[in-house]
């Protein structure tokens, strides 16, 4: 039997993640809620704007990220009905009452003096209906097999946490990577189709304990080194609307 444990979203990308007992699953959107707000850099307001408006217009080097500016880790927001609050550990920065673009820039003023870098372009955009991911454009949710994870930290003598993978779902019950089987078909999940679209390849940002600025391992190369591949979880598209929760089933046929 295959068993939900742990629930995550992230309205902000890159940013803590939200454990919850259930979310909606929306077809071209993804989770609801999910990586509806990001960072970018590298763009003046303009092209901002279009990447915020226009998924095809996203290049992924221009996403704000772990990858590269890990002291995100050190800041999370508070979404609180209309108020969103930046804080940087436990400390609120800011917090604002509209999600309008201008208004979302007050609070990238801010982040911005407080790691001083008043000169970089930085602009914080929402958009609820095409939510903001990198490396596969089209909405996707994460599936972690905890087995999987467990295993890696065996073979390495390692005690790496699971937040620092950012999934969405993580679930027990299966073998060992036995999800990678499952790439290219479809899986139900409470009798609704998503497509396993691919294995989750992992990068830099991984290299950081969830909400840590300092890198304790690499974990990319163990994973080459271990499996000799560098991916942890896959990739699931949903083919019609449902709600996910700690009693859902999933099956592969």
């Amino acid at each position: 039997m295959i068993k939900v444990t742990k629930l995550f979203f992230s309205p902000f990308k890159s940013m803590h993640m939200t454990e919850t007992s259930s979310f909606n699953l929306i077809p071209n959107i993804g989770i609801e809620g999910d990586r509806v707000f990001c960072f970018t850099r590298f763009l003046d307001e303009q092209d901002a704007l279009r990447f915020q408006e226009d998924r095809k217009a996203r290049n992924i080097i221009n996403f704000l990220s772990m990858k590269h500016s890990p002291i995100l880790n050190h800041y999370h927001f508070s979404l609180e009905d209309n108020e969103i609050s930046l804080f940087k550990l436990h400390n609120k920065l800011i917090s604002v009452q509209d999600k309008n673009f201008s208004t979302l820039q007050t609070i990238v003023d801010v982040f911005k003096q407080e790691e001083k870098l008043e000169e970089s372009k930085i602009f914080l955009l929402y958009n609820p209906k095409q939510p903001f991911f990198d490396y596969i454009r089209e909405p996707v949710i994460s599936l972690i097999n905890v087995e999987s994870l467990k295993d890696f930290n065996h073979k390495n003598n390692l005690q790496i946490d699971l937040e620092r993978f950012r999934g969405n779902i993580y679930v027990e019950g299966l073998a060992p990577f036995e999800e990678f089987k499952w790439i290219g078909k479809t899986i139900t999940i409470n009798q609704k189709e998503f497509e396993v679209l691919s294995a989750i390849p992992r990068c830099k940002s991984t290299h950081y304990p969830y909400k840590s600025i300092q890198a304790d391992c690499n974990v990319p190369q163990l994973l080459q080194q271990t499996y000799n591949h560098v991916d942890m979880g896959i990739y699931l598209r949903p083919t019609a609307s449902t709600i996910v929760d700690l009693n859902s089933s999933i099956q592969f046929n």
